[in-house]
């Protein structure tokens, strides 16, 4: 006799409109999967439970915690209340139903959908019912994606982190406006490639001042500053006061990766909300990375002759912490000298000669 215990899993999402439908709710799962238990004689050691997370995805806390104690040898039973509550990736709900369990002698039953893979028949609707639950949420998809598209054109912010320098108004949903303490680096990093032309001396000068990057609002913030952070906030025209989103894609709706889109993609809605830089300087700061998307011979023929400049700051007291913070004040002290001129501020220095301007590759 299996000496293993039972796992009860349960799982919610978005996807299944579970928040309108009672039968659905994790209390109700809970309950229905302990009464089944115990009246056909299940020990159960053990209920896993993921709230809020989507079945195209296997990579869930609760779910993983319970793949764990089967690798343990302490689970020999899992039940959930239906096939779909397992998951909605038919290849990734295949896998464990046709091979993961049965490696490792676990009985799975779905006891809604009647699977119970310990029985020699009835099991055989079990692929299909996965593609139709695949299916399922691969139409939630797109419903989603039209009602999203739809906010996006008529000039809602959509996304859950702001672009770094707005903060979500909290008095207008979908709307930005400007975070007093992080836009004026912004507005720096805008002066400073204009007068640079170059990302990597913006990205330089940013480390060197130990500013926290984007990055920083997020756990992990020992990643300083790169030329792909910098360009995305150069190129970005939500700077100049329009609204841009559609930058990137996910692969689908069950892959997290996602991939940049070509301009043409985007959605932009002009004059949605207060500028952090005016439209003159933005529209001066494309002139220049377009002008370095061309070939090295086509730049070299546009580029001014002269000594190269490298971009410093000041000396002041740094930027506090809480420059990402979505609430929070404090201002800053720079001897005196006020913050609109201070950040827009830089001085230039005489590079070695080697590193003249169009003689050096531009790096960004």
């Amino acid at each position: 006799m299996d000496q293993r215990g039972t796992a009860l899993y349960l799982r919610l999402s978005r996807e299944d409109g579970e928040r309108q439908m009672e039968s659905q709710s994790i209390a109700n799962q809970r309950a229905y999967l302990l009464r089944y238990a115990q009246e056909h004689g299940f020990v159960v050691t053990g209920i896993f439970v993921d709230d809020g997370w989507s079945g195209t995805s296997f990579e869930r806390p609760a779910f993983q915690q319970m793949v764990q104690e089967i690798e343990a040898g302490r689970v020999g039973t899992v039940i959930t209340k239906d096939l779909s509550r397992l998951g909605r990736d038919y290849i990734q709900t295949g896998h464990f139903l046709e091979r993961y369990f049965p490696e490792h002698g676990v009985r799975y039953i779905a006891v809604n959908d009647r699977i119970d893979t310990g029985e020699q028949e009835g099991n055989d609707l079990a692929p299909f019912l996965s593609v139709v639950n695949d299916m399922y949420a691969r139409d939630i998809s797109k419903k989603v994606r039209a009602a999203l598209s739809v906010r996006k054109e008529t000039g809602q912010f959509i996304g859950s982190v702001p672009p770094f320098g707005y903060q979500k108004d909290p008095e207008q949903r979908g709307r930005l406006r400007i975070n007093p303490q992080a836009a004026p680096v912004v507005r720096m990093i805008y002066r400073a490639y204009l007068r640079t032309g170059q990302i990597s001396q913006v990205v330089r000068a940013l480390n060197a001042r130990q500013i926290p990057p984007p990055s920083g609002r997020k756990k992990d913030s020992s990643v300083g500053w790169n030329d792909v952070t910098v360009r995305r906030i150069l190129s970005n025209p939500t700077y100049a006061g329009h609204l841009t989103q559609n930058r990137t894609r996910k692969i689908s709706h069950k892959v997290g990766k996602k991939v940049c889109l070509p301009p043409e993609e985007w959605v932009t809605v002009p004059n949605t909300h207060a500028p952090i830089v005016p439209q003159e300087l933005f529209d001066q700061v494309q002139a220049i990375l377009k002008m370095h998307g061309r070939s090295r011979k086509e730049r070299s023929q546009q580029l001014p002759q002269g000594q190269p400049v490298e971009v410093q700051f000041h000396s002041c007291t740094p930027l506090p912490p809480t420059i990402f913070e979505a609430t929070g004040g404090g201002s800053r002290s720079c001897g005196g000298t006020s913050e609109k001129d201070h950040l827009g501020a830089f001085s230039t220095r005489k590079n070695s000669a080697d590193f003249r301007r169009g003689d050096h590759p531009v790096d960004d």
